[in-house]
């Protein structure tokens, strides 16, 4: 797929959960939205406190700061506010992670969730 991705273990199955949303939503979503939308999808698998408006971190608002940094989303300017997007490199990378065995069982139930949720 891409030569930058060397391993796909090297991320989260929370980082998967915050990819595929985008990737099933196919449009730029607010952070506010993403968090939301894997608490509907996959608040069984992440463990999260009720989502409260404002200062606000757990393991979802982690994953889309560290998956920003890293190149995997990106930024867009939308008005004052900004809506995040996948990038062509968090495509190709969950779309390895989705074809690859893993010896990660939190990854593996991340992974068939995800599938699931494309079957809908």
């Amino acid at each position: 797929m891409t030569e930058l991705i060397d391993d796909i273990e090297d991320f989260t199955y929370v980082d998967y959960a915050v990819m595929s949303v985008l990737s099933i939503k196919g449009k730029p979503m607010y952070k506010s939205g993403i968090m939301k939308e894997c608490i509907r999808r996959y608040g069984d698998l992440i463990e999260h406190g009720p989502y409260i408006y404002g200062e606000y971190s757990d393991d979802i608002d982690e994953a889309i700061e560290g998956l920003c940094a890293q190149g995997l989303l990106r930024r867009d300017p939308s008005g004052t506010t900004y809506k995040i997007s996948l990038t062509d490199y968090g495509e190709d990378l969950l779309r390895t992670f989705l074809h690859t065995q893993t010896e990660d069982d939190d990854l593996e139930g991340m992974k068939l969730a995800i599938l699931g949720g494309w079957a809908e």
